[in-house]
């Protein structure tokens, strides 16, 4: 594994890549609020097939750049860092994987760009329009959306969400044993200035700016979904397969929102089987 920081879009991301970089190319995104860490089992099997892949800390998070307007963090200028690493690797297209937010700029880059997008794997994140129609007619998922009013909050919502209360949303909606004490101290690290915790919040308050196009995603889509998620419900899941073309659910009984730290080698071998299905479009 190898970190580097790449300048895109007037932003620097420190991002880990691993693998040949004569391989195709995978971008990994994460969301929140987590870090490119989270990607590194995931990594470690793709580099082992061939495949590059680069996992970038998104702006915003600690370690990459941080623009304090939350206009900065509107999904277009997301899509633009995307597009930037594409490039700066020196490719025409990638496949791209996303958990949480991380799933929302994959589905819009590949929305809006799907000529750089090769095929795309959401995790545990809905196509953006599905979920908003599901919160606008008063459903399960608007109750447990109601988190996202809290952000739009001025200054209060980072001054509450203290490393403890973020080390406890991950370790209390996830598995017992899923993230381990090394995992959790880098995390803590990560939120530890109050600055930080303030940038990765844009990444909601930046809701406002969002108009996602209607048209239904062209590439090959797998969403991966762990059906015990407090955070969305499996409806929105369902729904965004209206939203794709050639799109596959793939629903896991046992597992969180955090089902990629659960089951990597379910989730890896899922992968595969998206990239396989790439190569034959």
């Amino acid at each position: 594994m190898e970190a580097r920081v790449i300048t895109v879009n007037n932003v620097n991301l420190l991002t880990r890549t691993a693998g040949p970089e004569a391989g195709p190319l995978i971008v990994l995104l994460h969301g929140f609020p987590d870090s490119a860490r989270t990607w590194t089992h995931l990594q470690e099997a793709l580099a082992a097939d061939g495949w590059f892949t680069a996992a970038p800390v998104q702006r915003g998070y600690d370690g990459s750049s941080r623009p304090e307007n939350p206009a900065s963090y509107h999904l277009e200028e997301l899509r633009r860092d995307v597009l930037g690493l594409i490039q700066a690797f020196g490719r025409r297209d990638a496949v791209l994987i996303g958990h949480d937010w991380g799933g929302a700029v994959a589905w819009y880059t590949a929305a809006v760009s799907p000529e750089s997008v090769r095929a795309l794997l959401p995790i545990n994140m809905p196509h953006p329009a599905a979920m908003q129609k599901e919160i606008l007619r008063l459903s399960r998922q608007t109750l447990r959306s109601q988190y996202v009013a809290f952000f739009q909050l001025p200054r209060l919502p980072e001054k509450l969400l203290t490393p403890s209360v973020l080390e406890a949303s991950l370790v209390k909606t996830a598995n017992p044993g899923t993230f381990s004490e090394e995992e959790l101290q880098a995390y803590r690290e990560g939120w530890q200035e109050e600055d930080t915790r303030r940038t990765m919040i844009h990444w909601y308050r930046a809701l406002r700016y969002i108009r996602f196009p209607s048209h239904r995603i062209q590439v090959p889509v797998r969403m991966l979904w762990g059906l015990q998620d407090p955070f969305l419900d499996k409806e929105t899941a369902k729904k965004s397969l209206s939203c794709t073309e050639n799109g596959r659910l793939i629903f896991v009984d046992d597992a969180t929102h955090w089902i990629h730290h659960e089951h990597p080698a379910l989730t890896a071998r899922l992968v595969k089987e998206l990239l396989a299905s790439a190569d034959e479009t």
